[in-house]
């Protein structure tokens, strides 16, 4: 359990104005986005019954919300709102900060952002525990930031942007505008090594337009062409999200595509390696043919494969992506 600190500096100190500066900022960010996505679902942010529900500790019990309320609804903004928060690296720490804070002032209008931050922050907390620490965990698992969080330092920039890829393909139907689905195009190249960086900066430049037109649907594919493979997979899959009330539970299984499992190695055995074997798995690879992955796992099987998770994963019934592990695995990429 994270240990956090039991208050600010003392009032009239240097390290005092310093504290304050940095957590007024952080409060700032914080209330924008809570804002911003409440607004955006047309609602109202959930009133706690009482001041003392709303300065609560963090991890009491939860404040009655608003009367009239959806519950769903808000849940659905609060994930939402965590999603966000997670992808701006927000953690547990900047949010007891911002209490700290918010506990000076007992007026009214901070209420709804102290329940809203109460929520975040035992959501935030939670996930020390709910990252992937075991095999199975890694199966069970349905949040691909907890995800993405423990494979961080551990995995190619290649599998990492392929990712980004395959969340836009997700979104593709709501990328009408040519440039981004040429910058998702240009993406998947640049990670297979026959698009130069010049062609992403180039995509990366092209999609700024596209981000100025309101209520478009652009940020995914722009996020896609972003230097940082990593940052391309995180928001990415954040703003593939957004309005696909699903879709998280979908991006862990991508990522279980993508990614074998951490905690188990599976090395390719020169035997499973038959001239079929490489043929199958060359033309998925090449044709993004996925519905053949059944095929692969017999002729795998055939050969003599009988990890249970190579051919249980040729055989689920998806999704799939370029980048699969298993094919990747057979014909050697990384």
């Amino acid at each position: 359990m994270p240990c956090f600190s039991s208050g600010p500096p003392n009032t009239g100190t240097s390290e005092y104005e310093a504290w304050l500066t940095d957590t007024r900022r952080m409060l700032d960010s914080f209330t924008h986005v809570v804002d911003y996505y409440y607004r955006k679902a047309g609602m109202e942010m959930p009133e706690p019954a009482s001041p003392d529900d709303a300065h609560g500790p963090p991890d009491g019990g939860g404040a009655q919300a608003t009367p009239g309320l959806d519950p769903d609804e808000n849940a659905r903004v609060l994930q939402q709102v965590l999603l966000h928060l997670d992808c701006d690296d927000v953690n547990v720490f900047h949010l007891n900060e911002i209490r700290h804070l918010l506990r000076q002032d007992r007026a009214a209008r901070w209420r709804g952002y102290l329940h809203v931050l109460n929520h975040c922050f035992r959501a935030l907390r939670n996930g020390f525990r709910d990252r992937p620490t075991t095999g199975t965990m890694w199966v069970e698992c349905g949040n691909p930031a907890l995800m993405l969080d423990h494979l961080r330092g551990k995995v190619s920039g290649r599998k990492l942007r392929l990712f980004a890829v395959a969340c836009c393909r997700r979104v593709q139907h709501l990328l009408v505008d040519e440039r981004s689905q040429d910058a998702v195009e240009v993406a998947e190249r640049f990670a297979e090594g026959t698009a130069a960086v010049g062609d992403l900066e180039a995509a990366a430049k092209r999609m700024r337009k596209v981000g100025k037109l309101r209520g478009y649907y652009g940020p995914v594919a722009a996020w896609a062409v972003v230097p940082s493979a990593e940052d391309a997979a995180r928001y990415a899959a954040w703003n593939a999200f957004v309005d696909r009330d699903d879709e998280i539970s979908v991006q862990a299984d991508l990522l279980r595509c993508i990614f074998p499992n951490p905690f188990r190695t599976v090395p390719a055995d020169s035997r499973w390696l038959t001239s079929t074997v490489l043929c199958l798995a060359r033309g998925i690879y090449e044709d993004r043919a996925f519905d053949r992955m059944p095929i692969l796992g017999d002729a795998l099987e055939d050969a003599g494969c009988a990890d249970v998770d190579v051919l249980a994963h040729c055989r689920r019934a998806g999704p799939h992506a370029l980048g699969c592990w298993v094919v990747d695995l057979v014909l050697g990429l990384n």
